[in-house]
């Protein structure tokens, strides 16, 4: 009887010696891959690489990607507020600031302008806005649109003044600036006449006409409306533009935090007398 333990150790030795040489055939076609995919590289890297043609700094590349970023990285450069830099490139303010918050995007047409921005200097942009107004179809556009609530306050920050401020500025009170801002009434066409053509001031002009605005002691400008009612968020805003703290308005007012939170919070009402005093509190703010 053949011995059973030999016959399955010759058969491990054989399916042993198959597997090897199949594994052996199959490394020597990766390495000859390997080897061919080599020399492929070292022919790429002895072939001297064709130098990219310089950009010509005379003209915009015209692969430039316009982004809501870049577009106000540029107008920041040349010192132009929102409506200046409309009037330099022939548009309305509402487009300027719905490209830089990315709510709309410029027309192709447009793109190619603001890709030539970019190679625009401070005293070019100065020369073109000192040279006239926008062309009719532009100024048309600019008189008719309709300042979204984003814009009137985009507007006020850009030239640095709080509510109080701004509303002397345009000679309105205090609540019409705050109603505008917060989509609660829109500007009349004549005022937003007047609210671009505050908009195209810079920061000197505007301190110029508030140091003409000054009150004097017999007639003090109200910074808003006095004799109408206070909202929550009219008491609030007034508080932010003070920069006061709950706890530091109520110890202005001599109240208590609780009484400023109720009336931000519309769970109480300031009296009529308590009205008078946070007007009295907030007018120096607008006078400053």
């Amino acid at each position: 009887m053949p011995n059973l333990d030999k016959l399955f150790k010759d058969e491990i030795r054989r399916i042993a010696r198959s597997e090897a040489k199949a594994a052996i055939i199959r490394l020597k076609g990766s390495i000859a891959k390997l080897k061919d995919m080599l020399r492929e590289l070292k022919g790429q890297l002895q072939t001297p690489a064709k130098a990219a043609p310089e950009a010509s700094p005379e003209r915009p590349d015209d692969n430039a990607e316009v982004t809501p970023h870049s577009i106000k990285s540029h107008r920041e450069r040349l010192g132009l507020s929102i409506n200046k830099f409309a009037q330099v490139l022939g548009v309305n303010n509402n487009s300027i600031f719905n490209w830089e918050h990315g709510k709309t995007k410029p027309t192709p047409v447009m793109i190619k302008k603001l890709q030539a921005v970019r190679y625009l200097s401070k005293q070019k942009a100065e020369s073109i806005l000192a040279s006239g107004t926008p062309a009719p179809a532009a100024r048309a556009a600019t008189q008719a649109v309709e300042l979204t609530p984003q814009a009137v306050q985009s507007m006020r920050e850009n030239l640095g003044l709080n509510i109080n401020k701004f509303a002397r500025i345009l000679e309105v009170n205090y609540n019409s600036v705050l109603n505008w801002e917060h989509g609660r009434a829109r500007p009349k066409p004549a005022m937003v006449k007047k609210l671009l053509a505050v908009g195209n001031l810079d920061k000197r002009e505007v301190e110029s006409i508030l140091a003409g605005k000054e009150p004097d002691s017999k007639k003090t400008p109200k910074p808003a409306n006095e004799d109408a009612e206070l909202t929550p968020l009219a008491v609030k805003s007034l508080r932010e533009d003070l920069g006061l703290s709950k706890s530091e308005f109520a110890a202005k007012l001599g109240v208590s935090y609780n009484s400023v939170f109720n009336w931000e919070s519309a769970e109480t009402k300031p009296s009529p007398a308590m009205v008078e005093k946070i007007w009295a509190v907030a007018r120096p703010a607008s006078a400053e």
